[in-house]
């Protein structure tokens, strides 16, 4: 999904992306700012992306990334957001939050290849607590939620077209 918002013009924050690997070859269009600052704010609380809980957070290099990183139509891709978005919020005006609903299943399988985990299953509960979290920003704020198979399937082969 970030990558289509980058090539379709959003501003993700290209000079600081994270650079592609041998797990994802195309890149991950991640603004390395962001996740930083996100697993920062998680560290300071003992938690972590797989240990996560909402946090609040005052800490003032929120303020700054997000002025440094602000443009009309502007993003960031981090999954960890979705339990730091409160340290965000007093900062963001006019903003839509956009979720990617990907199958289960296959989100598990991705995070034992990234993750190099003995069981799929071990994240499903961190998969649903993730949900969870989205589900409630999706009732209280303007949000768009993506379905990642039809994405993939309709917008793909189109982006190759362009080789993208």
């Amino acid at each position: 999904m970030a990558r289509i918002l980058h090539h379709s013009g959003v501003k993700m924050g290209e000079e600081h992306f994270i650079q592609p690997d041998h797990i994802n070859k195309e890149g991950y269009y991640e603004n390395r700012e962001f996740t930083d600052l996100n697993q920062r704010i998680l560290w300071e609380h003992n938690l972590s992306w797989d240990n996560p809980e909402e946090v609040l957070s005052t800490e003032e290099d929120v303020k700054g990334t997000i002025e440094r990183n602000y443009s009309k139509v502007w993003g960031w891709k981090d999954p960890r957001t979705t339990f730091t978005l409160p340290c965000y919020l007093p900062y963001l005006k006019d903003f839509v939050l956009i979720f990617m609903r990907r199958n289960k299943e296959a989100v598990l399988k991705s995070m034992e290849k990234t993750h190099r985990v003995q069981s799929p299953a071990d994240f499903s509960e961190l998969y649903d607590l993730y949900w969870k979290q989205n589900e409630k920003w999706i009732k209280r704020y303007p949000s768009i939620v993506l379905d990642y198979d039809s994405i993939i399937n309709n917008v793909k082969p189109k982006l190759r077209h362009y080789e993208l």
